[in-house]
C-alpha cells in the first residue's frame, strides 16, 4: 500500500508542477467574469455553452441583487440621518470609477501586443491543459475522501492522525478553516467538473494548485517516515528529484516516438 501511495504522490507532483503557474493565470482571468459590472468585462464568457455560462450569469445576478439589497437601504439611511455625507461618498464612488476607467486605458496603451498575446497563449494553455484535471483527480486520491483506500489515513497509524494534520497545517501556514475551504475547492472541482461533469455545477474557476503541491511534498515525507523500509525500494528521498526523473524519462520517450515516426510524415512540428 505504501509503495502505491508513493506512486500516486509522484503523479500528483508531476501534474501539479506543470499546471501551478498556468492555473494562476486561468483563475485570475475567470475570476473577472464574476465582477458585478458586466459592461467592463464584455465578451469574457463569449463562446461558452449556455449550460456552463448560465450558472455564471446567475451568480452575478444573485450577487448584484444582494449588493443592491444592502446598499439601497444604507443609502436611504445615510441621506436621512447624515445628508452631509452623501456628497463625499458620491465623490469617493466617482473617483473609484475614474480609476477603473483609467486602468482599462492604461492596460491597453502601456502593454505591448506581444505581452497581450503571450498572456492569451498562457491562458489558453491553462484552460486546455489536461494536466489540470488530472492533478485534481490524483490529489484527491490521497487527500480527498477518507473512504478511499488510497487516502493517507490508511497508511499513517490512527493515533498519529491528529499530529500529522497539525503538522500539515503548520507546514502550509493555514488555519483549519482555510484548509477546509481549500480542500473543498479542489474536491468540488474534481467531483462536479472533472469526474462526473455535472452540467449544473456551480464551480466557476480553476482551483489554485500551489498549496496542493506543498501538501503533496509534505505528505511524501510523512509516508516515508511511516512506511516499512523494506517496501521503499529505490524510491528517492526527494519528491522533486523523483518528479524530474519521471518527467525526463517521459520526454525521452516522446522524443524517441517522434524520431521513430518522422519518416511517416506529420503535421506536428517540434520546437
Amino acid at each position: 500500500m505504501a509503495s502505491s501511495l508513493f506512486a500516486l504522490l509522484d503523479d500528483i507532483a508531476t501534474g501539479l508542477d506543470d499546471v501551478a503557474l498556468l492555473t494562476k493565470v486561468a483563475a485570475r482571468k475567470t475570476a473577472g467574469v464574476l465582477a458585478d459590472d458586466l459592461a467592463l468585462n464584455a465578451q469574457q464568457v463569449a463562446g461558452i455553452c449556455a449550460n456552463r455560462e448560465l450558472p455564471v450569469v446567475w451568480a452575478v445576478a444573485r450577487g448584484s441583487a444582494i449588493n443592491k439589497a444592502i446598499l439601497v437601504p444604507a443609502a436611504l439611511v445615510v441621506s436621512a440621518l447624515a445628508p452631509w455625507a452623501v456628497t463625499p461618498l458620491l465623490m469617493i464612488g466617482g473617483a473609484f470609477l475614474c480609476y477603473e476607467g483609467f486602468e482599462k486605458l492604461a492596460h491597453r496603451f502601456l502593454h505591448s501586443e506581444a505581452e497581450d498575446r503571450a498572456h492569451h497563449d498562457a491562458l489558453a494553455a491553462a484552460l486546455a491543459n489536461p494536466a489540470a484535471d488530472m492533478a485534481a483527480i490524483e490529489w484527491c486520491k490521497v487527500f480527498g475522501s477518507w473512504d478511499e483506500d488510497t487516502h493517507w489515513t490508511n497508511v499513517v497509524p490512527e493515533d498519529e492522525h491528529d499530529r500529522v494534520r497539525a503538522d500539515l497545517l503548520a507546514h502550509l501556514r493555514m488555519a483549519p478553516e482555510d484548509w477546509e475551504e481549500y480542500w473543498t475547492s479542489i474536491t468540488d472541482y474534481r467531483n462536479k467538473v472533472v469526474a462526473h461533469h455535472d452540467l449544473a455545477a456551480t464551480v466557476l474557476k480553476y482551483p489554485h494548485y500551489d498549496v496542493a503541491l506543498q501538501a503533496a511534498h509534505f505528505m511524501f515525507g510523512c509516508l516515508r517516515d511511516f512506511a516499512d523500509p523494506d517496501e521503499l525500494g529505490g524510491i528517492p528521498t526527494d519528491l522533486d528529484r523523483w518528479s524530474d526523473t519521471v518527467a525526463g524519462n517521459m520526454s525521452a520517450i516522446v522524443r524517441a516516438a517522434f524520431a521513430a515516426s518522422a519518416p511517416l510524415g506529420s503535421n506536428i512540428r517540434g520546437k
